[in-house]
């Protein structure tokens, strides 16, 4: 149980880092609407910070939990190529 709690507590820090992370960068860029970072997108970013320790309680919290997380997940890969996206393609065109 206290591996369970230990890795529910380190995986809630990351959402919290994560999202004052998006938070910022939208804060420093606020003339960019970033994809997948809608207000209700971080709303669910918050909830499953919020209920990290009630999604461990139960197989079926659990496994909607991590419904969840899998979609995060997807879309923070492809926020993370639009970052890269856009960062290489400004780039290049702010040399020619």
């Amino acid at each position: 149980m206290q591996v369970r709690y230990t890795m529910a507590t380190e995986t809630r820090n990351n959402l919290i880092a994560a999202n004052q992370n998006i938070s910022s960068a939208q804060r420093y860029l606020h003339t960019i609407q970033f994809p997948y970072c809608k207000p209700e997108e971080m709303v669910t970013l918050k909830r499953a910070t919020d209920n990290i320790y009630t999604d461990m309680q139960t197989q079926e919290r659990h496994n909607h939990a991590n419904q969840c997380y899998v979609v995060t997940y997807k879309r923070c890969c492809a926020l993370a190529q639009w970052f890269d996206h856009v960062s290489t393609n400004y780039a290049m065109t702010s040399w020619q």
